[in-house]
């Protein structure tokens, strides 16, 4: 039956080029980083059917049915960019066929060809020796169920898995090797440490890009970036393989990892903190950076009983029941009232008659769980509440904490919170989530938001253990299965490199446990080698079926693209129209506003000389508007480009509006300086007119002083004459004081004589300079 399922995938193989239009072994066209990548999820169960010869089957109609999509989906110019772009999604689901028939193959030539020799993995006594030969023992260990999970931790690309035997698990994102692979490359599929192998780990914490491992003698190991300082090794030195945390020798009792900041809290209460701080969030009243740990001393900071870290600000819970919080109070992360940063540990408010047991930061929200004075656990949260992290029934942000009602009457034992989004874990098994609900992270079968807690139906009653991460989440149940959900673009699910996202939680199938029950029968052996051969077959026939469903999806996706092109192109159409009428109605505008200039031109007078030079700048931006009108006669042939020419006619009009106003307040202008002017002409007339008047005037007093200089003169002359006649006596004296006297009463004649003239000459000039140039003319 294998072989026969092997031919017939050989021959669809064969058949898949000429359904892609050119794909082909050497690979295609890849699809373009703008489209929405199709999202897998979870296949939904379909009929059992009952044999290998069918399942092939299916695997044909479904390729005959993908085709079919592609022939029907698009036509026209697009027609080619969609082959090319399927042709690339043909050569993948091409090299996944590949991969399954080497599978095949590899089962068929791995079949023993004694049929009771059996599976050795099914004797108990050789489990020691396979543990020791796997490349991968931690994974061997738990799938031969030596080892069983106890830990989780979730950072923003990156996942971590702890055994009861100290063993750590890493997959996801490596960016400066917080993997511990060595490299700095993702890893899709659960990675052993083995650099750690040697130490026991009792807990793990994860961030942006680092790790922290805590040991079971108090001391700490990270891995990964450390620009910032957050390994606290005092250096700024990325590590790929784990290095010890300068602790100071104190021993840690309980790690948390923010995005690029880290928080330890020891075993006698006192909190460490290292790592980037420029938001407050190390709690040591500055914004600098600590590159090794540091520890938190502030008023009223008494005894911690357990620490939570948020992307930028940290939660510690008391041993006394309080809550404090400092870091980035962005939208009330911090639930202080306000989003101011916080440099210190404050005491947050609002939690009179609770109890703190636990506190759970996200990536600008918190989430609380307390006890009440009855004794009932209720669930605080505040920050944050755009996607409905809250849980609230509503998109609003809390600056404060506020209980969750929808919550109050389940048995609540743990809290976590991601990036915009949170879960809940009540006491029953049950997990809850509610938030964004981009790329499926809240397990619910959907990418769409919930403002209220729901539960997430393949969990139910089954967890024991649940951790959040950035867009990705993980579940630990009773009987030691580990579930993911979310994004995995870089394998932070731990299912592989074929699975982009889940929108519902699915199982690590790499670390299932196996059921050890001894030795069995050839029988049963060969019984139960078919079941899994077929089994894994299903799988793989099922993960096949999930990517046609998203390959369906993209094609309606396509097919609503070009119905919203096609409207598009209507309402384009419509707007090539309207654009034509205002250009008909801008020609009409341009002819008259040219009629008024050439009528405008015939009374222009010496002083609107400059005028028409702003007329002439108007019809050059009007020629300009000509050149706009063949522009619209362009954009005819060249709709792509309509919005540029509708924005370059809308300038060029209101730039033949601004100069035709300008050139409408120049006449103004003009106006009203030639008004002046003959104000001032008629002015400078008048006082001319004064001026001739005060000027003859002055020249009959000019007469006038004349005639009485005369006068003086000839009474001076009689008067000398008379004194040399009396030279002798008191007489001589008194006339020499007249003539003294008469002196300087025609000195000060000639004085005001000289002041006159001067004034006449001014008063001349004063006329002339008003009459100016006009009056010359």
């Amino acid at each position: 039956g294998l072989r026969k399922v092997s031919g017939q995938l050989g021959s669809f193989r064969m058949s898949l080029p000429a359904i892609g239009g050119g794909g082909g072994s050497g690979g295609g066209h890849r699809r373009p980083q703008t489209a929405p990548a199709p999202q897998t999820q979870q296949a939904p169960p379909r009929k059992k059917m009952g044999s290998l010869d069918e399942n092939a089957l299916w695997v044909q109609q479904s390729a005959a049915r993908f085709q079919t999509c592609l022939q029907s989906t698009v036509s026209g110019s697009r027609k080619t960019y969609v082959s090319q772009w399927y042709s690339g999604t043909l050569t993948a689901t091409l090299s996944k066929l590949h991969e399954l028939e080497e599978t095949l193959y590899e089962v068929l030539a791995a079949e023993p060809d004694d049929p009771a020799g059996g599976d050795s993995s099914m004797q108990t006594p050789e489990v020691e020796a396979k543990l020791a030969a796997a490349d991968n023992p931690a994974v061997a260990a738990l799938r031969l169920g030596t080892q069983s999970l106890v830990g989780l931790a979730a950072g923003a690309s990156h996942s971590l898995l702890l055994s009861d035997s100290g063993h750590v698990l890493a997959f996801g994102k490596g960016t400066h090797g917080c993997l511990g692979t060595g490299e700095g490359g993702n890893s899709f599929e659960p990675y052993f440490l083995r650099a750690v192998r040697d130490i026991r780990v009792m807990q793990v914490a994860a961030g942006q890009s680092h790790t922290l491992l805590l040991a079971d003698t108090g001391a700490v190991f990270g891995l990964g970036c450390n620009e910032c300082g957050q390994l606290g090794t005092g250096d700024r030195r990325s590590a790929v393989t784990p290095v010890e945390v300068r602790t100071g020798g104190l021993p840690i009792a309980q790690l948390a990892a923010g995005a690029h900041f880290s928080l330890y809290l020891t075993e006698d209460g006192r909190i460490l903190s290292s790592g980037y701080g420029s938001s407050g969030q190390l709690g040591h009243g500055s914004k600098q950076n600590e590159l090794t740990p540091k520890c938190i001393e502030a008023r009223e900071f008494g005894e911690a009983s357990s620490v939570a870290a948020g992307a930028d600000h940290s939660l510690v819970v008391m041993k006394n029941g309080e809550l404090f919080s400092f870091g980035k109070g962005f939208c009330g992360a911090t639930g202080l009232g306000h989003e101011r940063d916080v440099l210190e540990p404050h005491r947050v408010g609002g939690f009179e008659g609770f109890h703190v047991l636990e506190a759970a930061g996200g990536s600008a929200h918190s989430l609380v769980m307390a006890r009440d004075q009855s004794g009932f656990v209720q669930v605080l949260s505040f920050g944050l509440g755009h996607d409905g992290q809250l849980g609230h029934g509503d998109n609003g942000d809390r600056w404060s904490p506020e209980v969750v009602v929808s919550l109050s009457e389940l048995v609540v034992v743990q809290v976590c919170a991601g990036n915009r989004h949170s879960l809940v874990r009540t006491e029953s098994g049950n997990v809850l989530a509610f938030g964004a609900g981009a790329h499926g992270k809240l397990g619910l079968g959907s990418t769409a938001s919930k403002v209220d807690p729901i539960s997430i139906p393949e969990l139910e009653g089954r967890v024991c253990l649940v951790a959040s991460g950035g867009d990705h989440n993980i579940a630990l149940d009773q009987d030691g299965r580990c579930f993911t959900w979310g994004s995995s673009r870089c394998g932070q699910l731990g299912q592989g490199s074929d699975l982009p996202l889940a929108k519902a939680p699915q199982e690590i199938l790499l670390i299932r446990k196996q059921e050890l029950t001894g030795k069995k029968s050839a029988a049963d052996e060969a019984k139960a080698r078919e079941t899994a051969r077929e089994k894994a077959l299903n799988e793989k026939l099922r993960a096949a079926r999930s990517r046609e469903e998203g390959e369906k999806e993209e094609v309606r996706e396509l097919k609503k693209m070009i119905a919203d092109l096609s409207e598009e192109n209507t309402d384009q159409r419509t707007k090539n129209k309207n654009l034509l009428a205002q250009a008909a109605e801008m020609r009409r505008t341009q002819k008259e506003l040219e009629e008024k200039l050439w009528m405008t031109e015939k009374h222009l007078t010496d002083e609107e000389r400059e005028s028409a030079r702003r007329r002439e700048l108007a019809e050059d931006s009007m020629m300009g508007a000509e050149g706009l009108r063949s522009g619209f006669q362009a954009y005819l042939d060249e709709v792509r480009f309509y919005r540029g020419l509708e924005e370059r006619a809308k300038e060029r009009s209101l730039t033949c509006e601004m100069m035709l106003t300008d050139y409408d307040a120049f006449r103004r202008e003009a106006d009203a300086t030639e008004f002046r002017l003959n104000a001032l002409l008629e002015e400078a007339v008048q006082r001319r007119s004064d001026c001739e008047a005060v000027c003859a005037t002055l020249r009959e007093k000019n007469q006038r002083l004349v005639a009485q200089h005369e006068t003086h003169d000839a009474r001076v002359r009689s008067v000398l004459e008379e004194c040399n006649a009396r030279m002798a006596g008191t007489e001589t004296q008194r006339l020499a004081q007249q003539v003294l006297h008469l002196q300087q009463r025609l000195a000060g004649q000639s004085e005001k004589e000289g002041m006159m003239s001067r004034r006449i000459e001014s008063l001349v000039q004063e006329v002339k300079e008003l009459r100016g140039p006009r009056g010359r003319g």
